[in-house]
């Protein structure tokens, strides 16, 4: 069974902005069973497709369940899957041409960054990894955008 993932925006009028937020399939055997992980790869551009909004600048991120295309961890394809978003956007925790970053996620020994916000080229002014807590076991990302 695949997993429908929900996108919840929000539009700001007086500073010509539009973000949105969602949490998309893990990639696990049960919600992206064809090779190349061809579903994430749709949900990453709808999800980039509903937060692009005319006359608007576009945010967009959240527990993507994706690494970076240049971290070197998991699989060729789970990689790819983000490349459209960091071709056409700046992540937040993006420096310089390497698209890679800090972990956000802890399974266990395991760290990884999984979670991902992105604007447009040259509009992060800061970008802010938070502390795990108890509540979940991502970090949280915060962003910074020149206005």
């Amino acid at each position: 069974m695949v997993r429908e993932a929900a996108v919840l925006c929000a539009t700001i009028p007086a500073k010509r902005i539009h973000a949105c937020g969602a949490h998309l399939s893990s990639g696990t055997a049960n919600d992206d069973r064809e090779r190349g992980a061809p579903y994430r790869t749709r949900q990453i551009k709808e999800l980039m497709s509903h937060s692009a909004r005319p006359g608007y600048r576009t945010v967009f991120g959240g527990d993507l369940n994706v690494i970076p295309p240049n971290s070197g961890d998991g699989g060729a394809a789970g990689r790819r899957t983000v490349m459209s978003a960091y071709r056409a956007y700046q992540e937040c925790d993006q420096h310089g041409a390497g698209r890679t970053g800090r972990w956000t996620h802890s399974g266990g020994k395991v760290r990884k960054k999984l979670d991902h916000l992105f604007a447009p080229p040259g509009s992060v002014r800061l970008c802010r990894i938070g502390q795990l807590t108890p509540l979940s076991d991502h970090r949280p990302l915060y962003i910074k955008l020149a206005l």
